[in-house]
């Protein structure tokens, strides 16, 4: 009887053994997978911090370029005063967006370097897919703070446009035109412009006359030159068969 039991307990330890076995590789096997799929969504979150921080640079050199245009307006102190101060504004938002994308890279970076290994533990795993989550929703915040600074960019663009237009009409109304009338104007003095060159190719009867006798007064000159070349030439030749015969 007690021979039974005692084998029945060695069965049973050794099921529980081997269930225990079973349970080891499993949970093995599930670790695995979840390590995976952190060191997948770690790569995207790496991404997209990348992408971010390159789009946070481009917008750095539009403000600045956004900047030199405000510099540009003249004689707008009012709006200059008002571009001035959205790019400031502009200009410290990238500032707080910048230090939260080293920030969220800093995190990942540590959160990177302790979930790589093959030996982390079901609970570490845990761990690091509740962080993991947590950047992910960090990221989305993040974005959607991106964007914001944006649009105001955009539409900062448009009322500087505005402005210089607005000026382009102050100018006119002070000299007196409206900037259809102005256009009308150049347009105008190009065409008598234009008119004038072809005057200037018109000529008059007496040029053509005096024209003519200047040709004519060259003509007459080429005429005596080469008849006095001809004339030089019939003296040498007699002058030569003088010279022949007297020897």
């Amino acid at each position: 009887m007690e021979s039974q039991e005692t084998v029945q307990i060695q069965d049973l330890n050794e099921i529980l053994k081997m269930s225990q076995e079973k349970i080891e590789i499993f949970e093995s096997e599930l670790s695995e997978e979840r390590r995976k799929q952190l060191v997948s969504d770690f790569t995207a979150i790496q991404k997209a911090l990348k992408v971010e921080s390159e789009g946070l640079q481009k917008s750095k050199s539009e403000l600045i370029y956004l900047y030199n245009e405000i510099q540009s307006i003249p004689g707008a102190s009012e709006n200059g005063d008002y571009f001035l101060v959205k790019y400031n504004q502009l200009q410290r938002e990238n500032s707080e967006l910048e230090t939260k994308i080293l920030k969220l890279s800093q995190e990942f970076e540590q959160l990177n370097h302790f979930t790589v290994g093959r030996n982390t533990t079901p609970a570490n795993l845990i761990a690091s897919e509740n962080i993991c989550k947590d950047l992910a929703s960090k990221l989305t915040i993040l974005e959607a703070e991106i964007q914001s600074p944006k649009e105001e960019k955009e539409e900062l663009c448009p009322e500087q446009g505005e402005s210089k237009q607005k000026e382009n009409v102050e100018e006119s109304v002070k000299e007196g035109t409206l900037p259809g009338e102005r256009q009308k104007e150049e347009d105008s003095q190009q065409n008598q412009n234009m008119e004038g060159e072809g005057q200037q190719l018109i000529l008059k009867p007496e040029e053509i006359e005096r024209l003519r006798e200047e040709l004519n007064r060259i003509n007459q000159s080429l005429l005596q030159s080469q008849s006095s070349g001809d004339s030089s030439e019939d003296n040498s030749a007699k002058v030569g068969a003088v010279n022949t015969y007297s020897d």
